[in-house]
């Protein structure tokens, strides 16, 4: 790994935390941005994609690995998640709780694909 892979994956995971802090102090609203939030429910939610943010991020590499994805990539991922709660519907073969969790997971991914992009305006803004 070279020394501009280690300053990548460094400035990626410090916005991670970043985030990640905010999410968990309540202060972030995807709708209205940081300082918007205030519904302790939400908070919780929240706190779940985190946690399976971290859940993916151990199972599949992290940053190192997500930001070599592409656009297309996360499409696929986020719609294989979607087709499995429409079959588990259409089958009748939902159980309680399944669709929340794979929304959950759908959310964590769509927040991955946006990290994923992030870090890579960022990179080409360090190139110009």
């Amino acid at each position: 790994m070279t020394e501009q892979d280690l300053e990548k994956q460094n400035a990626v995971l410090r916005y991670r935390l970043e985030h990640a802090r905010r999410t968990l102090e309540g202060a972030y609203d995807s709708r209205a941005g940081f300082g918007a939030h205030n519904d302790p429910p939400m908070r919780f939610q929240y706190s779940e994609i985190d946690t399976e943010r971290s859940r993916q991020d151990k199972q599949w590499g992290g940053p190192v690995t997500d930001d070599t994805r592409s656009d297309d990539e996360w499409c696929q991922y986020i719609e294989k998640q979607t087709e499995a709660v429409r079959v588990d519907r259409a089958l009748d073969l939902d159980k309680p709780g399944a669709t929340r969790e794979r929304y959950i997971k759908i959310a964590a991914l769509a927040v991955a694909a946006v990290e994923s992009i992030d870090a890579r305006l960022r990179l080409a803004k360090g190139k110009q």
